[in-house]
């Protein structure tokens, strides 16, 4: 089971929402920018438990649907962002002005 977090931004972020996850006992496998995955479905009531626990984090559980995309899309850019030293660097040609 996978869950989509919005305003999940930093790595400091995603060490406080484990924290969260494991203050409630829940059994989760990765988690990344944006999303939780789960080793197991969590029940309504640990879904509500969690919302609450994320709210005072600033951050909140997203319905499915668009919300989803475009939690996801950020969470890319953000890495790519993050990350932009290890892309390859591309270099653009240049225009000449002619006279």
């Amino acid at each position: 089971m996978k869950l989509y977090i919005k305003y999940m931004v930093s790595v400091r972020c995603k060490l406080d929402v484990q924290a969260k996850l494991d203050k409630l006992g829940l059994h989760y496998g990765q988690v990344d920018l944006g999303e939780v995955e789960f080793k197991q479905d969590i029940t309504a009531e640990q879904h509500a438990q969690l919302q609450r626990e994320l709210e005072d984090l600033g951050v909140e559980l997203l319905d499915k649907g668009k919300g989803e995309l475009i939690e996801q899309v950020q969470a890319l850019i953000i890495q790519l962002v993050h990350h932009a030293d290890a892309l390859p660097k591309i270099k653009t040609p240049t225009t000449s002005a002619s006279s």
